[in-house]
């Protein structure tokens, strides 16, 4: 996986703890609707009459191309202007539930997949959706190799999907994959007319710069929402679709969703506190949520889905390169300080899965503080506590992972160990960690599923084809952990795959390749009017916002 696609993701979850000072230092400048961040004048600007929904954020997407769909923003921006050709249900542990694929069929092996599209999509100019359309789709997002272009590498290519009939596609697979279905959801459809028809100069030869300028304040879409208006780091405007072949909930759905962007966290929370915003976003500090909560007219979402929070110890450099120092390290952690303290509500893992995530188990080793157990693997290890010196990197302005590294500070301090908490800048981070040795020797990540399968966490992080990635982060290499997560993904047999995941988690515990500590809440806040918002876990499918409806 590039680390330049998977970093936007990641980075927006970087900034969830960063504190409302923060926060507004890392997206500086008066940036609302129009250039202004004054409460009054945002309430003018969007219609309270019932039929507006606003979505308050403190950031922007760097682009509305949803091939280029890169962090949690733009995903929801994405699915909510387009189509992808399945769907993820509004519930966790989320379903795939049909999308424009109303249903699919697979080959006996597991390599060719054919769709059958929804007979009544239309795109918002009113053309109907074709096979034609989805080829061009794939053809594209290959090409371009941007946003979730990653999660097809070596299984898809440009080539790989052909029209049987107007509404039928086959899609052949380079080798069994599979998570693929799964995936499917971010495989978005593009009105290929539009689409080539206002492209400009570009890298992609006869296709230029596959009409990406354009999609920047134009949709080409099918999705329950078409674009109104993006004024860039500003404001985004969509309108309901009424002739979206989606079925809208019973109820007062809304006629408009307003993203307002870059908004400072104080406006957020006097628009809030006023009603003038319906929802924010999951970035802002507990305390802000806590705040918002204080309001008789909003409710705080505090929910435990996928947000699996690990501290990485680079497993390839002194003194982390001995099992013993790294039990240690995991034996003298307080893990109930960490979950009533630093993270608030959270749920402690046991290994690399959180426990809901399928195939998971707690039938593995389980890191509890036990300082005397702590001072036993020191001594069994190779080093002298006296001579062990330990550096933890956080992400500059982030005081979770901070009061974490102080927490663990005070707990390694009394075994000898010198334990050095420093911060550094996320970019500074990324590459560092492209090369082992200049890796850190221990830094934290939250992790963002992207699709409701275990290949999204285990693969990127623990197969020794991503050390060179801050994915994997401990610079973990296990030939047998290799051959397992390859074996998981590339067959279809369900006892098989629960086997070979199974048996992972068990050695990564076992390892202690990394500091499991938490499955991390996510928090929103919502206006009491606002109905059927779900907290599903996929990063990018938890607004959908064509499922809400509005109490009168």
């Amino acid at each position: 996986m590039p680390p330049q696609t998977k970093g936007d993701w990641e980075r927006r979850k970087f900034l969830k703890t960063s504190g409302a000072v923060g926060a507004a230092t890392l997206f500086s400048g008066h940036v609302g609707a129009y250039g202004s961040n004054d409460t009054n004048t945002l309430a003018q600007q969007s219609d309270q009459s019932g039929t507006d929904l606003v979505y308050a954020t403190i950031v922007a997407p760097s682009s509305i191309d949803p091939m280029k769909s890169g962090d949690e923003l733009e995903g929801i921006i994405s699915h909510t202007l387009y189509d992808g050709l399945a769907g993820y249900s509004n519930s966790f542990p989320p379903e795939v539930e049909p999308g424009l694929a109303q249903d699919w069929q697979v080959s006996d092996d597991g390599k060719t997949y054919t769709l059958t599209l929804q007979d009544n999509a239309q795109f918002h100019n009113g053309d109907p959706v074709t096979a034609e359309d989805v080829v061009f789709s794939v053809e594209r997002m290959m090409r371009m190799q941007r946003g979730p272009s990653w999660m097809w590498d070596g299984v898809l290519t440009p080539d790989s999907a052909t029209a049987v009939d107007e509404t039928t596609v086959e899609l052949s697979l380079q080798k069994v994959y599979a998570p693929f279905v799964s995936t499917l959801p971010w495989m978005f459809v593009v009105n290929r007319n539009q689409v080539t028809a206002n492209e400009q100069d570009g890298d992609f030869g006869d296709h230029g710069d596959y009409g990406t300028q354009w999609l920047e304040q134009n949709d080409a879409g099918s999705g329950p929402y078409s674009l109104q208006n993006h004024q860039t780091g500003q404001r985004i405007v969509m309108n309901k679709h009424g002739d979206w072949w989606g079925q809208w909930p019973d109820g007062n759905t809304y006629e408009r969703v307003v993203a307002q962007l870059q908004m400072e966290v104080s406006t957020i929370t006097g628009m809030m506190n006023n009603g003038q915003a319906d929802m924010t976003d999951v970035w802002l500090s507990v305390d802000t949520y806590q705040q918002l909560g204080n309001n008789s007219n909003i409710s705080v979402s505090n929910e435990v889905t996928f947000a699996p929070f690990f501290v990485f110890m680079n497993t390839q450099v002194e003194p982390l390169d001995d099992i013993n120092v790294r039990k240690a390290l995991a034996y003298a952690l307080d893990y109930d300080t960490a979950l009533s303290d630093v993270f608030v509500g959270a749920e402690k893992m046991v290994g690399p899965l959180p426990s809901a995530m399928q195939y998971s188990t707690d039938d593995i080793p389980s890191y509890t503080q036990n300082m005397e157990q702590a001072r036993q693997q020191l001594q069994q290890s190779d080093y002298n506590p006296n001579d062990i010196s330990i550096t933890y990197t956080y992400v500059s302005g982030l005081t979770t992972e901070r009061n974490l590294g102080l927490l663990m500070q005070s707990n390694y301090n009394p075994l000898g160990i010198e334990f050095e908490v420093r911060k550094a800048p996320w970019t500074s981070i990324v590459s560092q960690s492209s090369n082992i040795q200049s890796s850190p020797q221990m830094f934290p990540l939250w992790s963002l599923i992207q699709y409701a399968d275990p290949d999204a966490l285990l693969y990127n992080m623990w197969h020794s084809s991503n050390t060179n990635t801050y994915n994997n982060g401990s610079k973990y290499e296990n030939d047998q952990v290799d051959e397992l997560l390859t074996q998981a993904r590339t067959t279809l047999d369900d006892q098989t795959r629960e086997q070979a995941y199974t048996e992972v988690q068990q050695i990564l515990a076992e390892d202690a390749a990394a500091l499991f500590v938490c499955n991390d809440v996510s928090r929103w806040a919502f206006n009491n009017r606002v109905n059927g918002f779900t907290n599903n876990g996929i990063n990018g499918y938890t607004h959908q916002f064509e499922r809400y409806t509005e109490s009168q």
